[in-house]
């Protein structure tokens, strides 16, 4: 079962609009675990927006395939449910853990951990770069 999740995720990082295996299934540019209720990723063009929800072990394998077969080449926005109206909301989120990693960066001396901090604000600050570019355009494309 597993392989064939790894297939369905890969089949929904290539474009698929349908596939299925077990618990895990693509209806048109969104990959599902266990129904419609729980939207792993959305498709957009080159832009996923991958949930920051999680509800189960499974569900969090679901969601590794996804991200896996998604890659590190294409541009991920991370949100609630996938939901480009909750952008907004992630974007403070974000805000606030950038405010809390500045401070604990604070409290280091060793310069490879000062790295990780650094590392981790870079990338809430490009999460938040991409929110303000690439939202507007998603949501304007709707209407």
């Amino acid at each position: 079962m597993t392989e064939r999740n790894k297939e369905v995720a890969e089949m929904f990082a290539r474009g698929a609009t349908e596939g299925s295996s077990g618990h895990m299934f693509i209806d048109e540019n969104t990959i599902y675990s266990y129904g419609r209720h729980f939207p792993i990723a959305k498709r957009y063009g080159n832009v996923f927006i991958f949930t920051t929800s999680s509800h189960s072990t499974t569900t969090s394998n679901h969601k590794g395939r996804v991200k896996e077969a998604i890659g590190i080449f294409r541009k991920i926005l991370y949100l609630p449910d996938c939901d480009t109206r909750k952008s907004i909301e992630q974007k403070r989120l974000n805000e606030k853990e950038i405010e809390r990693l500045l401070k604990l960066k604070k409290r280091f001396h060793l310069p490879e951990r000062k790295a990780v901090y650094d590392a981790e604000i870079s990338d809430m600050r490009k999460q938040n770069k991409m929110l303000d570019e690439i939202i507007p355009t998603l949501i304007a494309e709707r209407i």
